[in-house]
């Protein structure tokens, strides 16, 4: 599973972001609960600031889930 952006779009990187994992949500490859990458880790992959991914992480689709071991 890869999220991907385009330089060739008006469309924010953010926005690219929040549409990607929308998309892997609809077609069943992310389920409630299952862990995404994080937002440095992200933005390394991606070479976009962190502060753009944690933009992205702050839309209702994602919400944290804590587990206590």
């Amino acid at each position: 599973m890869e999220i991907i952006i385009s330089s060739n779009t008006n469309k924010p990187i953010y926005e690219q972001i929040i549409k990607q994992y929308k998309y892997l949500v609809l077609q069943g490859y992310l389920k409630s609960g299952d862990a995404i990458l994080s937002v440095r880790k992200l933005a390394l992959q991606l070479s976009v600031t962190p502060g753009t991914v944690a933009k992205a992480y702050q839309e209702p689709l994602f919400v944290p889930v804590y587990r206590s071991e």
